[in-house]
């Protein structure tokens, strides 16, 4: 699996979110999606904040709303 950021969409009070692009493995397709990337400095209340709205977001089905496709947790959190 291949994750790039494309553009800077916006920032916001956790971090940045970014126009990217998803290429799962063994597939040649290439995905539009949306990943929020925390700032390094956050504090363990806003990524507990964050993974919430991660469960929440997970639940909807809306085509008003992004679907959330997966959180990495490394030393940032990446919402995708």
């Amino acid at each position: 699996t291949e994750l790039r950021k494309v553009k800077v969409l916006g920032s916001g009070a956790f971090g940045t979110v970014y126009k990217g692009i998803w290429i799962p493995d063994g597939e040649n397709v290439k995905i539009p999606v949306a990943i929020k990337v925390l700032r390094e400095n956050t504090s363990p209340k806003a990524n507990k904040e964050i993974l919430d709205e991660a469960y929440v977001m997970a639940g909807l089905g809306s085509p008003y709303v992004s679907r959330l496709l997966g959180i990495c947790l490394t030393s940032t959190v990446q919402l995708v």
